[in-house]
């Protein structure tokens, strides 16, 4: 019983991995300030955290990955995490202009937090 296509899974990866990487980067980047906050390193850390579970996740459903190894306490933290992140997209989204690449990709990545949020939930049974 899957209740997403193989198309919606990799669209769903794909944008999770985008996230990754421009959350990589920033990780990057404050850590050469001359002085790194770190109340935002952390903050940029813990989203790494649940995006890399989401991406996870999501390889598992695609039958591509099966190294899955997080405990249940990080999949409820992600669980937490994930509305916060659809919140704060939805709330930008309306910034920008339809059929802008800006608003596509908000879109994209509400459609692949979802996704991941349906599968924690699957992983916990809920």
């Amino acid at each position: 019983m899957n209740e997403f296509t193989i198309t919606e899974l990799e669209a769903a990866q794909k944008a999770i991995l985008s996230t990754i990487r421009k959350n990589e980067k920033a990780k990057v980047t404050l850590s050469q300030k001359q002085t790194p906050c770190t109340s935002q390193m952390t903050m940029v850390a813990k989203n790494l955290r649940v995006h890399y579970i989401a991406s996870s996740l999501i390889a598992k459903a695609l039958e591509k990955d099966f190294s899955y190894n997080y405990s249940k306490q990080e999949l409820e933290e992600a669980m937490r995490a994930i509305p916060l992140f659809i919140q704060r997209i939805e709330k930008v989204k309306p910034k920008f202009r339809e059929g802008t690449p800006q608003h596509t990709l908000a879109i994209r990545r509400i459609k692949a937090f979802h996704i991941s949020l349906a599968l924690i939930e699957r992983e916990l049974d809920l």
